[in-house]
């Protein structure tokens, strides 16, 4: 995933991972990921992956090989040193999206955690493909090109080829991987010393996401101020859409109940 510090915090240069996450709940076009809040995630930044290679290589290069020597894995992941649950993952992602909010929202950061198969699918329906529908054809309808339901279908291609992992809780031995920065050289230490331990999660997450403004979304820094002004707009109109939505259930569920009972009234 991005970069913790090389060749510049934030660098990425796809959507895999939770950079993905980010930007498709900060565009506000991601209201559901199919998931278990109590799975412990496990990614590795690519520069430490790098710096990984490269020491391995280095041992590999210059220690005498015996017949019988074992062959060294080096399983490059975060394992116990310092991991998020999937459910702290998305409730940051929300978080770091209103810090650094990306521009041309469509809608209100968000998007929640189903465990459930049948109710994702029944919300990636509701809240992903009806909205997409609906702003493709305004979209038709003022001449532009519509795009939302094909992001939308490959959010949701993506998100079904990932179930099965996304799941399940996966754990790997990473102890070669920590040891190996051990046997570092001291004139190499600063250059491929890697550190997970210390690493501030909330302050590298929005990294991240400044990372995927500038190298993935190609939006500019000095955009955020209007961003953030944007985001505000669009929590104020989604606060309001669900205080109408509630009221006017509410309403029908009351004229139903008078219905029911016969009882009149002048407000139904």
């Amino acid at each position: 995933i991005s970069s913790v510090e090389e060749p510049s915090p934030g660098w990425i240069e796809n959507f895999n991972g939770p950079v993905g996450i980010f930007v498709a709940c900060g565009k506000g076009i991601m209201r559901t990921i199919h998931t278990k809040p109590d799975i412990i995630c496990d990614f590795i930044p690519v520069d430490i992956c790098a710096k990984n290679i490269i020491a391995g290589a280095w041992i590999r290069g210059t220690k005498p090989i015996e017949p019988t020597d074992d062959i060294e894995i080096y399983n490059c992941c975060s394992g116990n040193l310092n991991n998020m649950l999937m459910g702290d993952l998305v409730e940051m992602s929300k978080h770091v999206s209103k810090e650094v909010p990306l521009d041309g929202m469509l809608w209100h950061t968000g998007g929640t955690i189903t465990t459930n198969p049948v109710y994702h699918y029944i919300k990636v329906l509701v809240q992903h493909l009806l909205p997409a529908f609906l702003v493709d054809t305004l979209l038709w309808l003022i001449g532009k090109k519509p795009m939302l339901v094909k992001v939308q279908r490959r959010i949701y291609i993506a998100n079904l080829a990932l179930s099965y992992y996304l799941t399940q809780q996966w754990t790997f031995d990473n102890t070669n991987f920590v040891q190996l920065r051990s046997v570092l050289k001291q004139a190499d230490m600063k250059q491929f010393y890697y550190d997970l331990e210390t690493t501030d999660l909330v302050e590298y997450f929005t990294k991240c996401c400044l990372g995927g403004r500038r190298f993935l979304l190609k939006e500019k820094d000095e955009d955020i101020p209007k961003a953030r002004a944007h985001c505000k707009r669009m929590m104020i109109l989604d606060q309001a859409m669900q205080v109408l939505f509630h009221a006017v259930f509410l309403w029908w569920v009351c004229k139903k109940i008078v219905q029911l009972f016969g009882i009149q009234s002048n407000l139904f």
